[in-house]
């Protein structure tokens, strides 16, 4: 199996020590017994994985219902069934390996010796840490360190490291920043990414204004099956909860 041909959802997923749960020869077996599982534990995937000579694949249960599935054969000799309890959020090794293919980022300069990349808040050039200036742009960088924390955080939403960007995201979402709303609708409009989109789902779940409650709505018809399925859930619970 090789790990570049798998979907970062499914990836993501994988690296996360999920737990096995169960083996079967029968996929209807198999298939029920995820639909219970995941009745019994809300809001967490279940991961059923069929396993053949050829090839693996996977299909996502969430509430009791196919949520994601990739290349899943059901003629497969075995289906394994993993418990997800926790999307594990995983550490930068190397910046540049994060950085999207299609960037505009401009790596002008920075410091070979520092494990530390520095980047310009205005166009997202690598930059040395002694520059008070932008190479690149002109960005007056003082300006930027002078900044509200809270307007660091909207420059940061563009960040063009994905890892960094969801880091953000979540930071807004535990502040509660209302401000960061617009960019977040904006980012939901034009994300491909369904980690980065699973982040602003979670990050909309945590705030208070009425505003983030319509963003789950327009998520919860959102194309991907997984992205509907999460934004539906948390949509669900913070009604509840306002009525309760």
């Amino acid at each position: 199996m090789n790990v570049y041909q798998l979907e970062d959802i499914v990836l993501s997923f994988l690296l996360s020590e999920p737990k096995v749960v169960s083996v079967s020869w029968h996929l209807e077996d198999a298939q029920y017994f995820c639909q219970e599982l995941s009745k019994s534990h809300v809001g967490l995937p279940i991961l059923l994985v069929s396993v053949s000579m050829q090839d693996y694949g996977y299909r996502v249960f969430m509430d009791g219902y196919v949520i994601y599935q990739a290349s899943f054969d059901e003629e497969a000799d075995v289906f394994e069934v993993y418990l997800v309890s926790r999307v594990k959020q995983f550490d930068i090794l190397n910046p540049y390996d994060y950085i999207e293919e299609e960037s505009k980022l401009k790596v002008l300069k920075s410091d070979p010796g520092s494990a530390i990349i520095y980047f310009c808040p205005a166009c997202w050039s690598v930059i040395s840490e002694k520059d008070k200036v932008c190479p690149s742009c002109g960005y007056d960088l003082t300006e930027f360190h002078n900044m509200p924390y809270e307007y660091k955080l909207l420059m940061g939403l563009e960040h063009p490291v994905v890892e960094m960007r969801i880091n953000v995201i979540h930071t807004v979402g535990m502040k509660d920043l209302k401000l960061a709303l617009p960019q977040l609708e904006y980012m939901i409009n034009k994300e491909s990414n369904p980690i980065v989109l699973m982040a602003i789902v979670d990050a909309l779940g945590r705030m208070s204004h009425p505003e983030a409650i319509e963003l789950l709505r327009k998520l919860s018809n959102h194309t991907y099956p997984i992205i509907r399925s999460r934004a539906r859930y948390i949509l669900d619970k913070k009604l509840r909860m306002s009525t309760s």
